[in-house]
């Protein structure tokens, strides 16, 4: 999570107390604001509604700079499934 400063393939028992802490409140955040706004721009609800939560890390960031270094965003495969991450901001 890019709030959280930490990279998406960083294994949790090598976690600070700090740094789960810092996970914990990036995603309570983000949620909150997800909900808020509807949902993530890159789904729809039941309705069929685009949600109105702009991502900050998806297929529609990918190659674009970061919001918080100008970096560009990238993409990997992992467990079967994609991540994107700011190769600056998130380190492992």
């Amino acid at each position: 999570m890019l709030e959280a400063g930490l990279h998406p393939k960083r294994k949790i028992g090598g976690l600070t107390e700090g740094q789960k802490r810092r996970i914990y409140d990036a995603v309570c955040g983000t949620l909150e604001k997800m909900t808020i706004a509807g949902g993530r721009d890159t789904e729809k609800d039941f309705f069929g509604r685009q949600g109105g939560y702009q991502t900050m890390l998806s297929k529609k960031t990918v190659g674009k700079p970061c919001p918080y270094c100008g970096n560009e965003i990238q993409k990997a495969s992992y467990l079967g499934g994609t991540v994107y991450f700011c190769p600056v901001c998130q380190q492992i």
